[in-house]
């Protein structure tokens, strides 16, 4: 059946060849059935005829015997015979025991006397025999065949039994019509059936009973007569024990002798006639009608007939044999003109739609470029060509649309076609829904946060997804702007600090710059007190006002010692501060470079749901890549702060080393002046000792001298250092500078955002 399947010629072809056969078919089927049953109906009601008016024959003929026998038995000359035959049977002096004499001479003249009329009516009436018997003793005193039935006596002698003393006996017991169905008649050496009446005399009793004979000719006559038609057609007559009362047409000399039974024929014997097809009593296929005569219910006899017409069944359905093959012949054209007509018709129809499927092939390609069907027709082909140019129109039309949208132009103008057109609805609510997160994504582009995004249904990726982007940002950008004004905040207090550090700073490096003179100072006080020394040993005398020289000078080394301790001691402790202030900045800007790195991770998220979104992301995108932008400068100047910091940490570092050695130092030449000025009150005490002790003075300065020289050089180092510290200061004021300008610009781009 694939052939069928995959060809629409086939199908077709085969559809109009089913499309023609089958109004033909049901058609000759309806008028063959029809036919059919009229000459099935026909048939029966021929049978039913022949049977009917075998049944009809058959009922006149028993009328007519009977009304022939009641003529008969009221004439005249039957009155008269017996009347004779009485005197004759009286005369002769016969006992009622003995036979009838019928061998004298007086009855054989008797006889011819009364035999002419009595035989006339045998003749007319087709009678096998017609006997006058006595009432009173059953003798057979009148029989026109003459059989040896003759002279016998009914009621005692051989012939007793038979049905001819039955008809006797049943008549002389009040019957007045008996009848009695054939039996095999000794005497007449036939089947005979036996018709009497009663004759009455005078007085009204029955004084002779009149008998006749009915030969199974009679019967055979009547039914051969109507009974055969056609070929095979027959009649006969069954009666109730299912023998035969009438011979039958093919097989003859089967009455009393063959048995005949079927359900039909049961059915008649209950007066339920049947009619329709049976298996006759040759075993063969026959239409038959059955149906039972009536005799005891019209004339009340005590037997049944059933009168049977058949005929064989091809012979019956003969012509309906003949209209199946007249149909047969006529059917055969029609089937060869209806496959020429649908081989046409399906080569007028296929054609066009292979066409058709050729371009709806192309067009499931997605190949719209084709030319539009040439209209071949104007039925509904080449409406179906006409629609699916339209629809190619339409394809068109609707491409260069989504491509119009595709490039992200939504200024697209959806033509519906119907209130059918689902893909234009669809396409126009698809705009619409562009439209309005184009609307939403340029509101989030200019920092309005507060759009609210309202999904078209549960599967609406695309507005969940903004919707939770939106949800994100404000939670990201809410943060972003408590982190901003915690950063301006720390900034603040950072350039304050630094401020304050650098100011620090500069007093410190002019604190150095004093003490740097003043040991300067030392030292060519120092000096000088040693070439003093070397003069003492030649100049003594000059020791006192030297010494009161050297004790004033002590006493301002004293002084601008302690002065130096505790300038050392405020740049340690400045240093110290600016220490903790620079941890304090470091842990600002480890603030600041977290918010930078959320910031470059907020960045990064929103980069990849503006990718999620596609071309409505594409104005987030832009606030993703200032977001990392605003990061990255965040956290580059993160890091230069941290550079500058751990150098100021390094230089702070140095400074105080450099503040501790020089303590170290300031306090040695504290207690050097201290014993220097106790050496110069020893020396005005004891002037008259001090040539003694030049020498040790002499080596006492020279390593005062040594130690201002170890004073000046670390207040050299820590002015370095303060000049550096000065400089650290400075720049960390310039990158807190930069870090509050950053801070600030944050702060403006937080608050470009409405939450």
């Amino acid at each position: 059946m694939d052939f069928i399947r995959t060809s629409l010629k086939k199908r077709l072809v085969l559809q109009f060849l089913l499309v023609a056969l089958i109004p033909i078919g049901i058609v000759e089927f309806l008028s063959f059935t029809a036919t059919r049953d009229a000459l099935d109906e026909a048939a029966f009601e021929k049978v039913q005829m022949v049977n009917d008016v075998n049944r009809e024959r058959l009922l006149e003929y028993f009328e007519e015997v009977f009304t022939d026998l009641d003529m008969l038995s009221r004439s005249a000359n039957v009155s008269q015979a017996l009347d004779q035959l009485d005197t004759y049977h009286r005369s002769s002096g016969q006992k009622g025991n003995e036979g009838f004499d019928i061998s004298s001479a007086a009855y054989q003249k008797l006889y011819k006397k009364i035999d002419p009329f009595l035989r006339d009516y045998l003749v007319n009436y087709e009678f096998d025999d017609l006997m006058l018997v006595c009432a009173s003793h059953g003798h057979v005193m009148y029989s026109a065949e003459q059989e040896s039935d003759f002279g016998a006596n009914l009621n005692s002698g051989p012939l007793a039994t038979s049905a001819l003393a039955k008809a006797w006996k049943q008549v002389n017991q009040g019957g007045e019509h008996v009848v009695l169905d054939f039996v095999d008649y000794e005497p007449s050496g036939e089947p005979i059936a036996f018709a009497a009446v009663p004759v009455h005399g005078s007085h009204g009793e029955v004084s002779a009973i009149l008998i006749v004979k009915i030969s199974i000719d009679a019967i055979n006559e009547i039914v051969e007569n109507h009974g055969q038609f056609g070929t095979t057609g027959e009649s006969y007559v069954v009666g109730s024990d299912y023998m035969l009362r009438s011979e039958l047409r093919f097989a003859p000399g089967q009455v009393l002798k063959k048995r005949v039974e079927n359900s039909a024929i049961d059915q008649a014997l209950n007066d339920k006639p049947s009619y329709g097809f049976e298996t006759n009593y040759d075993g063969k296929r026959v239409l038959g009608a059955y149906e039972h005569i009536g005799l005891n219910e019209r004339f009340g006899l005590d037997f049944e007939w059933v009168v049977v017409s058949e005929i064989e069944e091809h012979e019956a359905l003969a012509p309906v044999e003949a209209l199946r093959l007249h149909t047969l012949l006529i059917s055969l054209p029609v089937a060869v003109l209806a496959c020429l007509f649908g081989w046409w018709a399906a080569v007028k129809i296929v054609d066009p739609v292979r066409r058709m499927l050729f371009n709806f092939e192309r067009l499931a390609e997605g190949d719209l470029e084709q030319a539009d069907a040439h209209v071949t027709c104007q039925d509904e082909l080449g409406r179906m060509q006409k629609a699916f140019a339209q629809m190619l129109r339409s394809f068109r039309l609707r491409n260069e649309q989504l491509t119009q949208i595709a490039a992200g132009d939504l200024n697209v103008d959806v033509e519906i076609a119907s209130d059918r057109d689902t893909v234009g609805q669809a396409m126009q609510e698809m705009v619409d829904s562009l439209k309005a997160i184009t609307v939403s994504a340029r509101h989030i582009s200019e920092g309005d946060l507060s759009v609210e995004i309202i999904e078209r249904s549960e599967r609406d990726e695309l507005g969940l997804a903004l919707k939770m982007m939106i949800t994100n940002l404000r939670d990201i950008i809410g943060e972003l702007v408590s982190g901003t004004s915690t950063l301006a905040a720390s900034v603040s207090q950072l350039s304050t600090t630094s401020s304050l550090l650098a100011a620090s700073a500069a007093e410190t490096s002019s604190s150095m710059a004093e003490v740097t003179a003043t040991v300067d100072e030392v030292r060519q006080t120092s000096q000088v007190s040693s070439d003093r020394a070397r003069e003492v040993a030649n100049a003594s005398e000059e020791a006192s006002s030297y010494s009161e020289k050297g004790s004033d000078a002590t006493q301002k080394t004293v002084t601008g010692m302690n002065v130096i301790k505790e300038e050392m001691d405020y740049i340690a402790e400045s240093i110290v501060s600016l220490s903790e202030q620079s941890q304090s900045v470091g842990a600002i800007v480890d603030t600041v470079t977290d918010l930078a790195d959320q910031s470059n991770l907020l960045s990064v998220n929103a980069s990849i749901e503006a990718a999620k979104a596609g071309e409505h992301g594409k104005g987030f995108t832009v606030v993703a890549q200032e977001v990392k932008s605003l990061a990255a400068q965040s956290k580059q100047a993160t890091e230069q702060i941290k550079r500058i910091l751990n150098d100021i940490q390094k230089a702070t570092g140095s400074a105080v080393m450099a503040t501790e050695r020089g303590t170290k130092a300031v306090q040695a030449g504290v207690d050097l002046m201290s014993q220097s000025e106790e050496t110069f009150q020893v020396m005005t005490e004891n002037i008259n000792t001090s040539a003694e002790f030049a020498l040790q003075i002499a080596t006492s300065n020279q390593q005062q001298l040594a130690g201002v020289e170890q004073v000046a050089q670390a207040m050299l180092t820590i002015k370095d250092a303060g000049q550096q510290n000065m400089d650290s200061a400075r720049q960390l004021e310039d990158a807190t500078l930069r870090l509050e300008s950053l801070a600030n610009n944050l702060k403006q781009l937080s608050e470009r955002f409405t939450l």
